[in-house]
């Protein structure tokens, strides 16, 4: 099991970074994936759980 964390100013390419070389093995958990959400970091964290501990 691997987790990758891009942790970077906004526009500096962690998307392109992402997209160039780890969809193949990783799935993306981004904070622009809830840009109207009140409690996104909880919506975050449940995502990252369930792919934890799938395996």
């Amino acid at each position: 099991m691997e987790l990758a964390i891009l942790i970077a100013l906004e526009a500096s390419g962690k998307t392109t970074f992402y997209r160039q070389g780890l969809t193949a093995m990783h799935e993306p958990v981004s904070q622009n994936d809830y840009p109207r959400a009140r409690h996104w970091q909880r919506s975050q964290l449940r995502l990252i759980e369930e792919a934890l501990a799938e395996g």
